[in-house]
């Protein structure tokens, strides 16, 4: 099961004449008049089955269902935590945190709405899901999302004012020795033209976004790789892998800052969220479910 979702055109239609339009190359036949009275379709987030309805201008419309899937599906067992205002979600690698330009790709996003509805909670319409803060498609780990609008503006804040606890597990290349067992990198990290992708971020001494990491230890396998606890203070994107790989110990599996025949996935895994939401301290951890052979 996936998700499909469009915006109606600047008039008003009929909703047989919107969905033969735009989900022509999804439903064959009698299928779209099927999905209809089966309630895979909500407009403007709640289920309809009436075929004729006339549907508003730039009208939000959903079909859910039984259409291409690529990528992987979530179930109840990737939910590191759960209450009624938030979920924290441990995302495989290789899935999107959300969509991406290719538009019926799955994501972790769709499919939390997904299995909200499942859940058969929501019978008048789609569940809410709030999305805060995203992960690197290649990287697996945790998650947040809101399950309520009210709950957005202090996650919100915990985010925007660094008042969430971040860490993350990666195994990086032997390459240089570790001088120490902990230290703090400090750069000004841009964007820039790489040579094999489009885009790709650098470490800069001149121009940039401040980007502080902190870094522990955990375990060196001799002539293979290190394990390395990373606690990022700022998030730039890919500050990470841009870091470690500035600093000579790239991280396994990493096509754009390393070497992507080094590993079979990016070793690299969002592991710890800890913040206070609500009067409550929330404290979540999750292992990297695949090592790739590698013991940690």
């Amino acid at each position: 099961m996936n998700l499909i979702e469009i915006k109606a055109p600047g008039e008003a239609i009929q909703l047989d004449s919107l969905i033969r339009k735009y989900f022509s190359k999804h439903l064959k036949g009698r299928d779209a008049e099927r999905f209809l009275k089966e309630g895979h379709i909500y407009l403007a987030n709640r289920k309809e089955t009436r075929w004729k309805t006339r549907v508003k201008a730039n009208s939000k419309l959903i079909l859910v269902g039984d259409l291409q899937l690529q990528n992987s599906t979530i179930c109840s067992e990737d939910i590191v935590f759960e209450n009624k205002s938030l979920v924290i979600w441990n995302k495989p690698h290789g899935l999107p945190t959300q969509g991406t330009m290719k538009r019926h790709e799955a994501n972790l996003y769709d499919w939390a709405r997904l299995f909200y509805l499942e859940q058969k909670k929501f019978p008048t319409g789609l569940p809410y899901v709030g999305l805060h803060h995203r992960l690197d498609r290649d990287t697996s780990g945790l998650v947040l999302m809101s399950k309520q609008r009210s709950a957005n503006k202090e996650l919100s804040d915990l985010f925007k004012n660094r008042q969430i606890e971040k860490s993350y597990l990666a195994c990086v290349e032997w390459g240089e020795k570790i001088p120490d067992k902990q230290w703090t990198f400090k750069s000004l990290i841009k964007r820039g033209q790489g040579k094999n992708f489009p885009f790709q971020f650098f470490v800069d001494d001149k121009v940039g976004d401040e980007a502080i990491t902190e870094f522990r230890l955990v375990k060196s396998e001799e002539g293979k790789c290190h394990w390395i606890e990373c606690f990022p203070k700022t998030g730039r994107t890919h500050q990470l892998r841009v870091h470690l790989s500035h600093l000579g110990w790239p991280i396994l599996g990493d096509r754009v800052y390393g070497h992507k025949d080094s590993a079979p996935r990016l070793m690299l895994h969002a592991q710890r969220l800890k913040f206070l939401f609500q009067g409550q301290v929330i404290e979540c951890e999750a292992p990297m479910s695949n090592t790739e052979g590698l013991s940690i």
